[in-house]
Parts: C-alpha cells; structure tokens; sequence
C-alpha cells in the first residue's frame, strides 16, 4: 500500500511539473541549425529562454517550451536553437525567431 502511495504521489508531481504549451507555439518548428532551406524566411528576432531544474530533461523541455512561445509571440512559425548553456541549475536557450510560411 505504501508502495502505491509513493508512485501515485511521485507520478502527481512530475505531470505537476510539466510546462503547457500553447497551441500556436506547438505550430513553431524547431531547427537545431541554420541551413540554405531557411534563407527565404523572414529574421524576426533572438529569443531566449532559460528554465531551473535539477534534471537536464525537465529544464530542457520547460525552457524549450518557453523559446517556442517567444517565437510565437514574434509571430515566428520557425525557431532555430543557435546555443544552450548550463550553468548549475539553470538551462538557457538562445535562437532566433523566423517567419517561414
């Protein structure tokens, strides 16, 4: 029984910490790097994210997550990822917002 309760309550708190996204930030692709097939898109800017978390994938999706709606908030459709850094807990992201299509 105490096992149970323990997964129940561990699995509560990681859907817990889970980052929403919204729906027209989950429309903005993301590009690890520039390539000649973005040339045509419209530059709209840098856009940078940074999330706090003690497990490098829990901060990797919230501050993904967050690039994406700063993206999204420049009307971009297109994001490319250009640096991570880590510096103890905390993961930033740098990119730049595109209008592609």
């Amino acid at each position: 029984m105490k096992t149970i309760f323990m997964t129940v309550a561990v699995v509560t708190v990681l859907v817990g910490c889970a980052s929403t996204i919204s729906p027209k930030a989950a429309k903005v692709q993301v590009h690890t790097q520039m390539s000649t097939l973005l040339s045509n898109c419209k530059n709209l800017g840098p856009v940078t994210a940074t999330s706090r978390a003690f497990g490098y994938e829990e901060a990797w999706a919230t501050a993904k997550n967050q690039i994406r709606e700063a993206a999204a908030d420049k009307d971009g459709d297109t994001l490319v990822i250009l640096n991570t850094d880590r510096d103890g807990l905390n993961l930033t992201i740098q990119g730049t917002a595109l209008r592609c299509y």
